[in-house]
């Protein structure tokens, strides 16, 4: 029951946004919590891992209410809750995570860490994850300074990712390595695919808008941007949100094209905070 209670949360999360799905994944922990004391040891295993699914998946709310606090908040619950039950792959997805959400805050350093925790603990990841772990490197490095063959690294997850599209992770990484042409080129040929929820198609197009400011293309960008805009109004996600506005910023030297104007005017009226910094 408590599963199909988390991947229903899951399913409105993507089409309906963070508030739809935040109060039945808590709901999921609380029930778990009050729960664990009280059950036998073999039932307490599976119990422990429904706990840290749903603590990894609150956390991810957070995370796309940009509320970095929080998320860690809740990722650390996720572990402690996976090290209940001893499963090792949710370890190593939550280090993922947590690399994911420092990319968010910019913190170069932290991302790679993380991804390197991830890839040589004993975590046993999935080839997805171990495929995205090693494009955290390879972000990490980019963002420091440090000298990466884009190339290569995202071959190589290529092919460690067993025929997993890795297209939309791949793009922030070329934006990353200062080929922003490259990255807005991957995202217009993957979002016009199937697949994608709501919120992602949100969150990718203004990532798109960014790759395109960068770009020096100030009317597609802001067009874009736009269009991320009313989804991230829509589903209440904040890292949209905060990927617009940083879209916005770029186009500074372009503030008087009516297409720039418009994008913020349309910040102006929409009222949400500035969400902390994102990448």
């Amino acid at each position: 029951m408590f599963g199909l209670q988390m991947e229903t949360a899951k399913a409105v999360d993507g089409r309906f946004g963070v508030a739809a799905a935040l109060s039945t994944a808590r709901g999921v922990v609380d029930v778990v919590e009050s729960m664990i004391p009280a059950v036998p040891e073999v039932v307490r295993r599976d119990l422990s891992m429904l706990g840290a699914e749903a603590a990894e998946f609150v956390g991810w709310l957070y995370r796309d209410l940009a509320d970095a606090a929080q998320a860690i908040r809740w990722y650390d619950r996720a572990m402690e809750y996976a090290q209940l039950c001893g499963h090792l792959p949710m370890q190593g997805f939550v280090l993922l995570r947590k690399s994911q959400l420092a990319y968010e805050s910019g913190d170069g350093n932290r991302v790679r860490m993380l991804a390197e925790a991830a890839i040589e603990g004993p975590w046993q990841l999935p080839p997805m994850l171990l495929a995205e772990a090693l494009l955290q490197i390879a972000r990490g490095n980019a963002m420091m300074g440090n000298g990466v063959d884009m190339e290569t690294a995202t071959g190589q997850a290529r092919d460690v990712a067993d025929g997993e599209d890795l297209t939309l992770r791949e793009a922030s990484c070329w934006i990353e390595a200062n080929q922003p042409e490259r990255a807005a080129q991957i995202y217009d040929e993957r979002l016009g695919a199937d697949g994608l929820s709501t919120r992602d198609t949100g969150y990718y197009r203004a990532r798109q808008a960014i790759a395109l400011a960068q770009a020096e293309l100030p009317d597609l960008a802001a067009t874009h941007a736009l269009t991320a805009l009313s989804t991230s109004i829509r589903t209440g996600s904040m890292r949209t949100y905060g990927s617009i506005r940083k879209a916005h910023r770029i186009l500074a030297p372009w503030h008087a094209r009516d297409t720039v104007a418009a994008l913020g005017e349309a910040l102006n009226a929409a009222a949400l905070p500035s969400p902390r910094r994102q990448r």
